[in-house]
């Protein structure tokens, strides 16, 4: 149920920033980037179990998988993704999506030039579920992702009131 919820959170707030950043990428698309962004750790957990602690830092996270089942869950979303014949576009999006917690966008934009866009709008469509569930303001992804969605990094105007009440 948690990670249905997120899903749909990540998704909602995917489809709200394409209209914020006038984008060329359908509502649509987002909202399957969002649903389908973690499918990977659904299956790690169904079949792997639990990670042995609870990780609440979502880079710790990362390396907690990549011990603990060997893979980490975007690498293994991406898999899923192409057995099901999925576009590859969101393939190469759902495996790339936790790499702005680590990297520059400019590093990212090397490897992923193709599908930047639907890639940045998932990594910060993410973050921002994650902050709108702890009440925080935006501080994993650099404000270069922000930048080039041509947005402020402020959870006020990010998630303005009209998005807030189709979130709660």
């Amino acid at each position: 149920k948690e990670a249905w919820q997120h899903a749909n959170l990540v998704a909602t707030i995917a489809a709200h920033l394409a209209k914020l950043t006038r984008s060329s990428i359908s509502g649509g698309s987002l909202v399957t980037l969002g649903i389908m962004h973690d499918i990977g750790r659904t299956v790690l957990e169904k079949t792997g179990g639990a990670l042995p602690q609870a990780v609440s830092d979502p880079r710790q996270r990362i390396a907690a998988e990549l011990a603990h089942y060997g893979i980490d869950h975007a690498s293994l979303g991406g898999a899923i993704c192409r057995q099901w014949r999925i576009p590859e576009r969101t393939c190469l999006s759902i495996e790339a999506h936790p790499l702005a917690l680590f990297y520059p966008l400019r590093e990212l934009a090397q490897s992923s030039q193709d599908n930047l866009r639907e890639t940045c709008v998932l990594a910060v469509a993410e973050h921002l579920a994650h902050c709108y569930i702890d009440g925080s303001e935006p501080s994993l992804i650099g404000w270069d992702y922000f930048q080039y969605l041509k947005l402020e990094p402020k959870m006020e105007t990010l998630l303005d009131g009209k998005i807030r009440r189709e979130l709660d």
